[in-house]
């Protein structure tokens, strides 16, 4: 890719990364032994990108997850070599809207509606091309518990910059409707399963790689005959220096039950005085997505 970019005549220089299962470089001073990856970075019209050859199902100016680990070092054969972080995508965001009802035959029905963009659909393109549809869907279903996944589409776009757009029903196969109690967990996908930070303590800096937010919509039928006797607690998270977020809020209207969250990182980069903060930040929202709504029949 480097020689075809010379050869068009397009500014371009090799570049080296440490891929995120290495330590990051030392930035003091540029050691060979630090680097274990290469991507190229060109001048278009006075911006900048950073280019990967190795995946087809990457947008234009998106370097893999594994390469966003610290700064990178950029070689002008001509003026030397520099450092330089290597910029993403702002919109990495995950919107997930779902319906939860029991149809007539007394099994829970959740249909949902889910968008993806930035890294998240980069990941979904990935698999879902690797894998094929049977094998992607099978993925997602071993991940649930009594559900199968039914109707399943997807709307892929080939302009790699678009998001991509699934839509599928999931269905129980357990007849409630001859259940005196109903628990529900209306989280099913796309919740944080278990904390990413377990050690006790931390001294080097926690790196999520991209900026990122979560929205779930989740609107529950009641059945018929069943009334509410117990809701989670809407909750307000907030991590310090504007780091992120985490709101839960949740309504009751009528025979509906109106659920809201939304997850958001703010910055990429937190320091290591920061960890504790986020632990317990992970710790609340995984007990938060793991709550019920009990129903009981009238």
């Amino acid at each position: 890719m480097y020689n075809s970019l010379q050869a068009a005549d397009i500014e371009s220089y090799i570049t080296l990364v440490a891929t995120r299962d290495r330590k990051q470089p030392t930035t003091l001073f540029p050691a060979l032994d630090d680097f274990n990856y290469i991507i190229v970075k060109v001048i278009i019209n006075e911006v900048d990108y950073f280019l990967d050859a190795s995946d087809k199902y990457f947008p234009f100016g998106t370097v893999p997850f594994k390469c966003l680990n610290g700064a990178a070092r950029v070689f002008d054969f001509k003026k030397g070599s520099y450092w330089q972080p290597i910029p993403t995508n702002n919109k990495n965001n995950s919107s997930i809207s779902s319906s939860i009802l029991m149809n007539e035959d007394g099994n829970i029905e959740v249909i949902y509606n889910v968008v993806n963009s930035g890294y998240f659909a980069n990941n979904i393109r990935h698999e879902y091309n690797l894998s094929g549809e049977e094998d992607y869907k099978n993925d997602i279903e071993i991940k649930l518990v009594d559900f199968e996944i039914e109707d399943y589409s997807i709307n892929y776009n080939s302009n790699l910059e678009k998001p991509i757009k699934e839509s599928f029903t999931l269905l129980s196969d357990e007849d409630f409707s001859t259940q005196n109690k109903i628990s529900l967990k209306p989280f099913l996908i796309s919740r944080v399963s278990s904390n990413p930070f377990k050690l006790k303590e931390r001294l080097y800096p926690v790196d999520f790689g991209y900026k990122r937010s979560i929205i779930h919509r989740i609107n529950i039928e009641i059945p018929k005959g069943f009334s509410i006797i117990k809701l989670p607690e809407e909750i307000m998270l907030k991590l310090p220096n504007n780091g992120g977020s985490f709101i839960y809020k949740v309504q009751q209207k009528e025979k509906k039950i109106n659920i809201f969250s939304k997850y958001i990182i703010h910055k990429k980069l937190f320091s290591s005085e920061e960890y504790f903060g986020l632990k317990d930040f992970f710790k609340k929202i995984i007990e938060v997505e793991n709550s019920e709504i009990v129903l009981e029949k009238i």
